[in-house]
């Protein structure tokens, strides 16, 4: 059996919303997806992956849109990170030089990087409107990024 996630993530990998405002955005996840079989936050203490599971496809550089082969990729994913999860130091990508953090890159399907994410297991919502979108970000108070995992 698979399971499907939509994860929620600032866009700022370092910010976590206050308690409040996490508070609020979980109620609101509740009210859209009743039927999920879980829906929670998570608090890191370091950066971590947040994953889009099988979805993804590939990763490509935000300034010439190059392709990244999965071994560039796996390379600065291991150069970023240490025992206390990843850096998101700026490397220089190998397409053009110009330099760039891992969660600036662009994923097909998204992904990110995060000490906060808010989750629903399963929600049957499918992909989250405009509207809905908006309504996390005013309640997290923040920009932020969803991913759809799927594993």
């Amino acid at each position: 059996m698979s399971d499907n996630w939509v994860t929620i993530i600032p866009e700022d990998a370092r910010h976590v919303p206050s308690e409040d405002c996490q508070n609020q955005a979980l109620a609101y996840f509740r009210k859209i997806a009743p039927n999920a079989d879980e829906i929670d936050t998570a608090v890191d203490e370091s950066i971590e992956f947040r994953d889009c599971g099988v979805n993804f496809e590939r990763v490509f550089c935000p300034s010439c849109n190059t392709e990244m082969t999965m071994g560039q990729w796996s390379n600065l994913m291991d150069s970023d990170q240490n025992p206390n999860g990843f850096r998101l130091g700026r490397h220089r990508m190998p397409c053009c030089g110009e330099r760039h953090t891992l969660h600036e890159l662009r994923y097909e399907w998204t992904q990110g990087f995060g000490r906060f994410e808010l989750s629903a297991m399963n929600p049957s919502i499918g992909r989250l409107s405009e509207e809905q979108e908006s309504e996390f970000c005013r309640r997290l108070g923040c920009p932020v990024r969803v991913i759809y995992q799927h594993i």
